[in-house]
């Protein structure tokens, strides 16, 4: 997406960012505090659309994600097909500057379908 500096990126064709991480809202070493340092910024320039991912750790979720589903209608119909398929998701902005989305992931509950994945990829 293009436009120009010091304007506002037209959002309605609902483009989205999605940046993946195993340090979102997960801090194990110094990518975390890159991605804390940036957020801010990068959410004013990309707005509700913008998105970062990673892996659910309960523990530290607690603290730093006030929970709530996704505004955009897309990204929530795919949430409840991951949740469908007994993935367990977790959405909501992270307690940092900038307050970014987040999609935080279960991975245990994702391993039920490995096989099946697995299966798709390699013929």
């Amino acid at each position: 997406m293009l436009w120009r500096a010091g304007s506002e990126p037209d959002l309605s064709d609902e483009r989205f960012t999605f940046e993946v991480s195993w340090e979102v809202c997960n801090k194990v070493g110094g990518i975390n505090t890159v991605i804390r340092s940036k957020a801010g910024v990068t959410t004013s320039e990309l707005g509700p659309n913008y998105y970062l991912l990673g892996p659910f750790v309960e523990e530290k979720m607690r603290t730093e994600v006030e929970i709530c589903e996704p505004e955009s209608n897309h990204v929530q119909d795919s949430i409840n097909a991951m949740r469908s398929r007994g993935i367990k998701v977790i959405t909501g902005t992270w307690l940092i500057e900038g307050s970014p989305n987040v999609i935080l992931f279960d991975l245990g509950s994702a391993w039920q379908n490995y096989t099946e994945w697995m299966t798709g990829i390699i013929v």
